[in-house]
């Protein structure tokens, strides 16, 4: 197949993907027909067409850097594809366990989802632990599944000649597990003095007495989803709130109306989803309406990937399908967490919230300390993801129990070993994406504000900055792209400082 036509088919493959997964949030579709799309695309993912790429990329001069970074990335994305196809039957049975997994409560039969969303909201402790234990109960009874498909996905990449998934994973997405865990001990080791006595803080007002020293897993729910602050971000207000901040950096609706911003009446698609239909011509930023910091927050992480591919250039989108649909998501992931970050800024929650400054410091710092808790988890996942991805024996309880005290020291939160697989993401680099993207955004972040000032958000020309990173797509790395943008080399103590000045920061 030649090179063309196989971009071709590649845009077309995503479009089809994108489409349904957007269709079934929603709501248009119940259930998606992904099956059907990958089958339909599966020549895409053979073994030779691999080959074929790597020699297209070998075969072309040094010179042509573009050209060669798509092709890398091309195979990237077939190798992915590959290992996943290997798995599919596992990864079937394993949705289905999922799906038919219930757990009694209240005189409910709740979905392992609904009972993740219920513990969340729950505010007895007593009540909390007691349906976190059933919940766990539940999930357990999928782990051989689990790590059947984590050793279907190894046996897959050594097939096509790695040592472990993981080392796939790396070559796919830029995912250096070795550089990348020495950056996770730094954040968690420059951010505990200001987390711990944060977290106790949070503790001794929100837990009872005798719980404050015991945290555990349900309340790590309970405190992840922070229903405090829910009466500052009404549901209502939500939209609202996302384009005047778009609006204040001169990213608007009036620039642009191939981006489109929705909301989903479907009570089913919690969150907020962006949906790269045909970047950039078609870029949907779709979510559900609820009222609290974390919904405000989803929506805008995922406007960074939207706006990225909205403002993608169109030829080499065009001529590049790979760069708007790559394997490596941690430039979009990064732009999320650019923007995630205003709500740990007193002055413009001050300004979006319409609240007085004592109040906006107290949200922002609630907020920070919400980012600083899941930057510490991300740290912690991913040694779990590069520990998993390359076990030969995934059921491990010494490495359950492993990881189990790693992601406790880094939340504050004791975790039930049981819990490992079912934490680990179904696919892909999801942890190392993240710390990948959270590394560039202090950078960028750290760039806008000594080129534009404090308030950088509400500057026209950072906007326009912006608008030119993000017309790259993800044409390169976040390892290349923030020294290109003049932010410098990504670095863990300047992420770890921004997080702790944060979370201590005043109007």
């Amino acid at each position: 197949m030649e090179t063309s036509h196989y971009r071709r088919e590649y845009a077309a493959y995503h479009t089809d993907i994108e489409r349904a997964r957007y269709e079934h949030f929603s709501g248009v579709t119940p259930s998606p027909r992904f099956e059907t799309i990958r089958e339909r695309y599966a020549h895409l993912w053979t073994r030779d067409s691999i080959a074929a790429l790597d020699g297209e990329r070998v075969e072309t001069p040094t010179q042509f850097e573009t050209a060669r970074a798509g092709l890398h990335a091309l195979a990237g994305a077939a190798r992915l594809a590959y290992v996943e196809a290997r798995a599919h039957e596992v990864s079937d049975e394993l949705s289905r366990c999922e799906s038919a997994s219930r757990v009694e409560w209240g005189g409910e039969e709740l979905t392992s989802r609904d009972a993740s969303v219920r513990l969340a909201a729950e505010a007895d402790a007593d009540r909390r632990r007691e349906l976190a234990a059933r919940w766990v109960e539940q999930v357990r009874a999928c782990d051989d599944l689990r790590a059947a498909r984590l050793e279907s996905l190894r046996d897959a990449a050594r097939e096509l000649g790695f040592d472990s998934y993981a080392a796939l994973l790396a070559g796919a997405t830029n995912a250096d597990y070795e550089t990348l865990t020495a950056a996770a001990e730094v954040v968690l080791e420059r951010t505990a003095a200001a987390y711990e006595p944060l977290l106790a803080g949070w503790a001794a007002r929100r837990l009872p007495p005798d719980r404050v020293r015991e945290r555990d897993y349900a309340d790590e729910l309970f405190f992840a989803r922070r229903a405090d602050l829910d009466p500052s971000f009404p549901a209502r207000e939500l939209r609202k709130t996302y384009e005047a901040a778009m609006r204040d950096a001169g990213v608007y609706a009036g620039r642009q109306n191939n981006l489109r911003v929705e909301e989903s009446t479907w009570a089913e698609a919690r969150g907020a989803g962006c949906f790269a239909l045909s970047p950039p011509d078609d870029v949907r930023l779709a979510f559900y309406a609820s009222a609290g910091a974390d919904s405000y927050r989803d929506v805008f992480h995922a406007a960074g990937r939207a706006n990225q591919l909205a403002w993608a250039s169109r030829d080499l989108s065009g001529r590049y399908p790979e760069f708007v649909h790559p394997p490596d998501r941690a430039a979009g992931a990064g732009f999320g967490f650019l923007l995630r970050g205003l709500f740990s800024e007193p002055a413009w929650i001050a300004e979006r919230r319409g609240v007085r400054p004592a109040e906006a410091e107290e949200i922002a710092r609630a907020c920070a300390l919400t980012e600083m808790y899941e930057a510490r988890r991300d740290c912690a996942r991913v040694g779990d993801e590069s520990e998993l991805f390359a076990a030969r024996d995934p059921r491990s309880e010494s490495l359950a129990a492993a990881c189990a005290a790693r992601r406790g020291e880094a939340t504050g939160f004791r975790q039930p070993p049981a819990l490992l697989l079912f934490n680990l993401p179904a696919g892909g680099a999801c942890a190392s994406e993240a710390l990948r993207g959270r590394l560039f955004a202090a950078s960028l972040a750290e760039y806008l504000r000594t080129r534009h000032g404090a308030r950088w958000w509400s500057r026209r020309a950072a906007g326009d900055e912006l608008i030119d990173l993000w017309n790259t797509a993800s044409r390169y790395s976040v390892e290349e792209l923030a020294p290109l943008s003049g932010a410098g080399a990504l670095d863990p103590e300047l992420l770890a400082a921004s997080l702790n000045v944060a979370a201590s920061k005043k109007a």
